[in-house]
Formats: structure tokens, sequence, C-alpha cells
């Protein structure tokens, strides 16, 4: 499988996810010291995964705007950079 299908499809799950599960299951997830974020955030996390995830497959796999998929790579590298230093910060 393409590294890059494989990349898009593990963040459509994981913004998937913070998008289908109630936001107290989301909140109550994880380990005890983990960073508390408010829900809507986390949905809002989830969307931005979903659409980034999107981002990094529909233009190549319909050849339209293709120079898309680097925005969307660098969005969720942000998105990932966000994470790291929301974790360092605990």
């Amino acid at each position: 499988m393409d590294p890059q299908a494989l990349l898009a499809l593990l963040f459509l799950f994981a913004g998937g996810t913070k998008l289908v599960l109630p936001i107290d299951v989301l909140t109550g997830m994880g380990s005890p010291n983990q960073v508390h974020l408010p829900g809507l955030f986390i949905r809002f996390i989830g969307v931005c995964e979903v659409l980034g995830g999107l981002g990094l497959i529909l233009p190549g796999l319909f050849r339209v705007q293709t120079g898309l998929t680097p925005l969307a790579a660098a969005g969720l590298a942000i998105i990932m950079l966000g994470a790291t230093a929301a974790h360092d910060n605990r």
C-alpha cells in the first residue's frame, strides 16, 4: 500500500473517531495524567484530521488541484506539532 494512502487512512480513522464518539467518552479516554482539552476543541481537531486525510488522497485521485496535497500534509504536520507540544507541557 502506498505510504500516502496509509497515512490518509490513519488520519481519517483518528479524526472520524473524534467525530463519532460522544464528547464525555473522548475527554475520559487516555491515562490519568493526560492533557485535558475542551470537547469542542477535540471535535475541531477531528474535523481537521478528516479534511487533511481527504486532502492527501482526493487531489491525486481525481487529478485536480494536486498542489493541495502538500498543503494538506503541512496542515497535518502542524496538528502533530501541536499534539507534541501539548504533551510535552504536561
